[in-house]
């Protein structure tokens, strides 16, 4: 089970505690097979048959392979190419696990195949990939959605550091501000310096990734591409991360092979207008803490619709009533508070 958190826009912002699918009945295994996988003859039996049906330019099996439930090296290859065509950026590992992704998404094109026409799907498939060589799939850092991401980083820095600047001076100063006490509730805390002092931490780690991030030759690569949200039942998702990504290792990944310490960037990202505004978003999920412990942040309440806003899954009031509390483990207050003259000003 893994959870992401993803926005599609302001009220529609979710995360997922999400499993792959075994794609209903279609293909169905008890155990792993494939590289160091267990490797049971009936389950290996299983793969061989469902990766001949795949047609060759889905990355089905190409020459056929035999059905004998043996797992060697030309049945572990074929996963490998199978799980390269389906999921282009990701390192295969050449392995199908029960209720994972890569059964899911084989049980997916399975299931789109009308029965009669699944071997001659596999055949003209074959035909085609000997008559038409595949484009050559970009490498991830030039794909444009990542490539636009690393661009927002000034803009990025620029609205943090506003941020930043904006919140010492309340402190400071002890002057008051609307747009920090709608976004924040700095005048609801019983303490305020130590509130504003706590999301400043949060808004310097934001700080301190985006400058790693942007410095040349660095082996930190905080953007990932992904082809869509891990769940693929959600459409139109452009970013996605985990709580606490900030704390993890650069090698550290998910069970599906998902790097920890990155924020996922799809297709969707690359029209959306406001940009810096989403990444903010997830930078906020990411220097937040680790799941469900007190510094974590989440999606919590919504600005919109005026005046009062609504709760999203991980809250319990609006955006009006939220405690000191609930607004700092909030991810739309950093991003409101970030643009105060637009989606963080408060309500007339």
């Amino acid at each position: 089970m893994s959870k992401w958190y993803a926005c599609v826009d302001w009220n529609v912002c979710r995360s997922f505690e999400y499993t792959p699918s075994g794609g209903g009945g279609t293909v169905s295994i008890q155990s792993s097979v494939g590289l160091n996988g267990i490797n049971r003859p009936a389950d290996v039996v299983e793969i061989q048959k469902a990766l001949n049906r795949v047609p060759a330019v889905e990355g089905g099996a190409h020459p056929q392979l035999t059905v004998d439930g043996l797992c060697g090296p030309l049945t572990r290859g074929a996963i490998r190419t199978f799980q390269g065509k389906q999921f282009p950026g990701i390192q295969p590992d050449s392995r199908v696990d029960p209720k994972q992704r890569t059964i899911g998404r084989i049980n997916e094109i399975l299931s789109a195949q009308p029965a009669s026409s699944a071997s001659s799907a596999q055949s003209a498939g074959s035909a085609r990939s000997n008559l038409v060589a595949a484009p050559k799939a970009a490498p991830d850092s030039e794909k444009p959605e990542i490539q636009k991401a690393f661009a927002t980083i000034p803009e990025c820095l620029t609205l943090v550091r506003s941020a930043i600047h904006r919140l010492e001076a309340i402190k400071f100063l002890g002057t008051s501000s609307a747009v920090a006490n709608w976004n924040f509730k700095v005048d609801k805390s019983p303490n305020p310096t130590a509130h504003i002092d706590r999301i400043i931490g949060i808004y310097r780690k934001m700080e301190q990734v985006l400058f790693f991030a942007g410095r040349p030759g660095t082996p930190f690569r905080l953007f990932q591409w992904s082809p869509h949200h891990p769940d693929p039942k959600q459409s139109g998702v452009p970013a996605y991360t985990s709580l606490g990504g900030m704390e993890r290792g650069l090698a550290e990944k998910d069970e599906f092979n998902e790097y920890k310490n990155a924020i996922y960037i799809t297709p969707e990202f690359a029209n959306k207008v406001f940009a810096a505004s989403i990444i903010i978003h997830e930078l906020a999920h990411y220097c937040g803490g680790s799941e469900r412990n007190i510094d974590s942040i989440e999606h919590r309440a919504s600005p919109f619709p005026h005046p009062n806003g609504v709760h999203l899954e991980d809250g319990f009031r609006s955006y009006a009533r939220m405690t000191p509390d609930e607004a700092f483990r909030n991810a739309q207050s950093y991003q409101a508070f970030c643009e105060p003259n637009r989606v963080g000003m408060p309500p007339k």
